[in-house]
């Protein structure tokens, strides 16, 4: 296995604990952000990212085991969160407005991620390729269908990409463990990362998306809540079998607000 850190004791070993595991923290405002944004998969798998990385370094660190796992096994599970957190912000440069797609395609990759790092977690292919394959493929959906180069925040962008190419000096600076004192390049890595998936989110989620995603949500909300009040159609017709939940959810006629189809907006 790839380990070739130096064991530091005393006050170089809490250094390394704190900022090694503690620079993890700085991916929550993303976490957050993207909760707020309803896209609570994303949420999810930042804020487990978050853990199983300050476990890992933890364990790393202080030569010990956490629920019964040690740096090796607390590793794999942070290469799982980590790579699909990547794949998840390239995912918004594609800008899917097919909220179901989105989440089978996020979900798919997470899958894939996990069985992958299960049969070889130290292969390099096994944690390029799934990274390489999001990027192509959202390349050829914007390309192919959408036709048009993504809607951006200009400064966030800006920001997004310079903390981007910070983190990946620092990654590839930090590969090096035998020479990476008390792991502060690979600190650093967690740092930019964590800033660059915040301004990632705010870039590639124009205010149309984003306003969209919160009518979907605020419908489905209106209607679980007014869905044992409302009498259902006695009819045949295709909506008889529908719930209020999905007829809701189903009308255009007043963009999304919660009307029952059927019924008068």
């Amino acid at each position: 296995m790839p380990y070739g850190w130096v064991q530091v004791t005393g006050w170089e070993q809490t250094v390394q604990l704190v900022t090694s595991s503690g620079t993890n923290l700085i991916m929550l405002p993303a976490a957050i952000l993207a909760w707020q944004y309803k896209t609570p998969i994303d949420s999810v798998i930042f804020l487990f990212t978050i853990a199983t990385s300050a476990v890992y370094h933890a364990t790393q660190t202080l030569n010990a085991s956490i629920f019964r796992g040690d740096h090796g096994k607390w590793h794999q599970a942070d290469n799982i969160f980590a790579i699909s957190t990547f794949m998840n912000i390239i995912l918004l440069v594609a800008q899917l407005e097919d909220e179901q797609l989105l989440t089978c395609v996020k979900l798919c990759g997470l899958c894939v991620i996990t069985v992958m790092q299960l049969l070889s977690p130290w292969d390099i292919d096994y944690t390029i390729s799934p990274i390489v394959l999001t990027v192509v493929c959202v390349a050829v959906y914007r390309a192919a269908f959408v036709r048009k180069l993504p809607e951006v925040v200009p400064r966030n962008a800006v920001w997004g990409l310079v903390s981007l190419v910070c983190a990946v000096v620092c990654y590839s600076k930090g590969l090096d463990d035998e020479h990476d004192y008390l792991r502060l390049w690979h600190s650093c890595w967690h740092a930019f990362i964590g800033i660059a998936a915040w301004h990632a989110i705010k870039a590639f989620t124009p205010p149309a998306l984003l306003a969209s995603r919160v009518r979907r949500v605020e419908a489905v909300k209106k209607a679980a809540l007014v869905a044992p009040f409302v009498r259902k159609p006695t009819g045949t017709g295709d909506a008889s079998g529908q719930s209020a939940v999905q007829n809701a959810y189903l009308c255009e006629c007043c963009e999304g607000r919660g009307c029952v189809v059927g019924e008068s907006c």
